[in-house]
């Protein structure tokens, strides 16, 4: 339904309007680590007491708790939680807790509209899903991304959301994206392929690859900073995870691309392990 749903220019200006509408100092609010930092800066901002939890969700207490913010999948990790995050919601409805769910990577990933909350929103009014074009729909720099939530969530979000706050161009782009799931599909193959050459690849090397629900995955390393640099060197980026909370600088994080950028990654990393 239309009235369940925000528009966001790009979909972190979704969750610093979730901050700044619900979230006061002294809040209590968790966010399970390592995760996208922007929930943590976004009620950081707003003097909220932030706490940060295992990513296994086992020690979560709820009490008294403002909003919970989980990532699913995961980003760095990128893996899926299961339907067993409806108890966590469950139980956080029973306690007044807010719950944001950041699907911005739920494209990626196996089923995904089976994987997706979304369909709960409307029996969980605490509970606030969000998308974003920005990965599998390739929109990135055009910033726009949605939350789908209760009505009542929603009218407030949008009520309170600047006027004219995403453009034309990314509107009928987003529309167009919806319209060629096709190419998602195509596109998921190609990267569950190329995820598993480079898994494979990177362990025989040495290096500890993850697995992974998404498009990209977690390779451990002896100093991911020094990597990164040396990777720049040839013109290859990759993800520094040592500035995520809880993450020192033994980790990289690695977006699958087409087979000829991948084998250009995996024979300089392999140069530079030897």
């Amino acid at each position: 339904d239309d009235d369940n749903i925000v528009i966001g220019n790009g979909s972190t200006e979704i969750i610093h309007s979730f901050a700044d509408i619900f979230i006061r100092e002294g809040d209590r609010v968790i966010i399970p680590e390592p995760t996208f930092y922007e929930y943590e800066f976004a009620c950081d901002k707003n003097s909220a007491m932030l706490e940060f939890t295992d990513l296994n969700l086992n020690t979560i207490d709820l009490d008294d708790a403002k909003a919970l913010f989980i990532c699913n999948p995961n980003n760095p990790t990128g893996l899926l939680y299961d339907q067993s995050l409806i108890k966590i919601i469950d139980d956080a409805y029973n306690n007044s807790t807010l719950v944001m769910i950041d699907e911005c990577f739920i494209e990626f990933v196996n089923k995904p509209h089976e994987n997706s909350l979304i369909k709960y929103v409307n029996e969980y009014d605490n509970l606030i899903i969000l998308r974003s074009f920005t990965k599998a729909f390739g929109l990135a720099g055009l910033r726009i991304g949605y939350a789908v939530a209760s009505k009542e969530i929603a009218r407030i979000m949008n009520k309170t959301s600047i006027t004219w706050n995403t453009n034309i161009l990314a509107q009928i782009a987003a529309i167009q994206a919806l319209n060629d799931l096709e190419h998602i599909e195509k596109s998921k193959k190609m990267i569950n392929r190329e995820k598993r050459y480079m898994i494979n690849y990177l362990n025989k090397l040495g290096f500890k690859a993850y697995e992974s629900d998404t498009n990209f995955f977690l390779v451990r390393c002896e100093d991911s900073i020094k990597l990164k640099n040396e990777l720049l060197k040839h013109n290859i980026l990759v993800r520094d995870c040592s500035n995520f909370t809880n993450m020192s600088n033994d980790h990289i994080r690695i977006s699958v691309r087409k087979r000829r950028d991948n084998i250009k990654l995996l024979d300089t990393m392999e140069m530079l392990n030897g």
